[in-house]
């Protein structure tokens, strides 16, 4: 509920979800030559196009700000050949996905390495789940 809602809350959650990954990427850019992958593990929450159900306010921002991120930093690492990606891990067995999850942390893990490790240009930028299916923005 948006009367429960802690701003002090949400801009920690941004500086974790969104800052976080910014800096990241920063530190690395000059060390990013071609053939590098820059990715960020977003959420299917993060998604504007695919919010039926709203609630968990600060998440949803943070996570709709670093796929921002990544989209905007794909058209600024394509000249250099580097591929930037947000990646969906699933509903996973976590403290935060719960008991009832559907898929285990080795399960998501070994998904999105094999997606990682397929992806070329032609994805830079994009928003995927872990079987590299694309996301709504």
């Amino acid at each position: 509920r948006i009367e429960a809602v802690q701003p002090a809350d949400v801009a920690e959650t941004f500086l974790v979800n969104a800052v976080g990954p910014l800096r990241v990427a920063q530190v690395f850019w000059p060390r990013l030559d071609s053939g590098s992958k820059l990715v960020c593990l977003t959420s299917l929450m993060g998604s504007i196009a695919d919010n039926g159900g709203g609630g968990r306010y600060g998440y949803r921002m943070s996570k709709a700000a670093l796929n921002m991120l990544v989209r905007n930093l794909g058209h600024e690492t394509e000249p250099k050949g580097v591929v930037v990606l947000a990646i969906h891990p699933g509903w996973v067995r976590t403290d935060m996905g719960g008991p009832n999850a559907p898929l285990s942390i080795d399960e998501s893990v070994d998904a999105m390495v094999a997606t990682i490790d397929e992806v070329g240009m032609e994805r830079n930028g994009a928003f995927v789940d872990r079987n590299g299916e694309p996301l709504p923005w």
